[in-house]
C-alpha cells in the first residue's frame, strides 16, 4: 500500500507490491487527422512518448506498468514534448517532485512568456483544440466525448467520464492519459503547461484507474495521480497521489487511504 510521509510525499510502504497500470489504453498519441503531433495513430516508433511498445494496436489492451515505471513513462513522455535539446530529466521514482518531469523553456527579458504562446503552438493548432474541448465541456455522451478527446491526441481509457464543464489543456492536450473507468469531475481543470513570467513549463499528467477527482479540481503539469486515489472537491493537486490514497486541500495533503 502507498503512504505518504508528514511532508505530504507519496512514499511506498515496505513490503507493498507495486500497483498496476494500464498501458494500452484506447486512442493513439496523435491522431492521423492532427499534423504536427508526433507518434500518429498507426506510425508509432520503438516506443511513444508515453512509454509504449512498438506494434501494439490501438484502442487494445496491452502489458501493465509498474507504479514506478508509470513515473519514467511520466518522463519520457516530458522529453518526448520538448524535443531537442530540452532540459527536462525523468522520473526517477515515487516521491520525485513534478517540477522534475517539466520542460523548461525561457523567453527573452521585457515581456512575460504568455506573449510567446504562437511559438510554443500554432494559431491553427489551439484554435482546434479550443474549439474541440469546449464541445467537449458540454457534451452529455461520455463515448462520443471520449472519441473527441483521442482525436486531439489524448490516452482516454475505457468507460472514463468527465464531468460537465471539465477543462483539460488547450495547448498540449496530448500529454494528459486518464485511466480505464476514472471520474473528472465537474469544473475541474488538467493543466500540462504553465506559463510564467522568465519561462514556460509543460509536463505530462498521468492518471491512473478507477480514480475519483471531485469537482472544481486543478491537476497541475507533471503529476502523476495512481490507481484508486480520491482527490477531494476544491483541491490543488501539485504533487504525485500514490495508488489508494485519498487526498484534499489547498494544496492537496493525504486524508486517509482506501486500503
Amino acid at each position: 500500500m502507498a503512504v505518504a510521509d508528514g511532508q505530504g510525499r507519496p512514499q511506498e510502504a515496505q513490503g507493498a507490491p507495486g500497483r498496476r497500470w494500464a498501458q494500452g489504453m484506447p486512442g493513439s498519441p496523435a491522431s492521423p487527422d492532427t499534423p504536427g503531433v508526433p507518434g500518429a495513430r498507426g506510425s508509432h516508433g520503438p516506443q511513444d512518448a508515453l512509454g509504449h511498445s512498438a506494434g501494439h494496436p490501438a484502442g487494445r489492451p496491452g502489458g501493465e506498468l509498474t507504479w514506478s515505471q508509470a513515473l519514467a513513462a511520466a518522463g519520457r513522455a516530458s522529453r518526448a514534448a520538448g524535443g531537442a535539446g530540452s532540459s527536462g530529466e525523468a522520473a526517477g521514482g515515487l516521491g520525485v517532485p513534478r517540477q522534475k518531469r517539466l520542460q523548461r523553456r525561457p523567453v527573452p527579458p521585457g515581456r512575460n512568456s504568455l506573449h510567446y504562446w504562437r511559438e510554443a503552438k500554432s494559431l491553427p493548432r489551439v484554435a482546434w483544440n479550443f474549439v474541440i474541448i469546449s464541445l467537449c465541456r458540454v457534451l452529455p455522451w461520455f463515448g462520443l466525448k471520449n472519441f473527441l478527446y483521442r482525436r486531439l491526441g489524448m490516452r482516454v481509457g475505457r468507460d472514463v467520464a468527465f464531468g460537465l464543464m471539465a477543462m483539460v489543456d488547450v495547448f498540449w492536450p496530448e500529454l494528459i492519459q486518464v485511466g480505464d473507468n476514472s471520474i473528472i469531475g465537474y469544473n475541474t481543470v488538467l493543466l500540462a503547461h504553465e506559463f510564467l513570467i522568465d519561462e514556460y513549463r509543460t509536463g505530462p499528467v498521468i492518471i491512473g484507474r478507477n480514480v475519483m477527482i471531485g469537482a472544481n479540481c486543478t491537476i497541475l503539469p507533471g503529476v502523476v495521480i495512481g490507481d484508486g486515489a480520491v482527490v477531494s472537491a476544491h483541491s490543488l493537486v501539485n504533487a504525485d497521489v500514490p495508488p489508494g490514497a485519498v487526498v484534499g486541500g489547498v494544496p492537496a495533503r493525504p486524508l486517509r487511504s482506501r486500503a
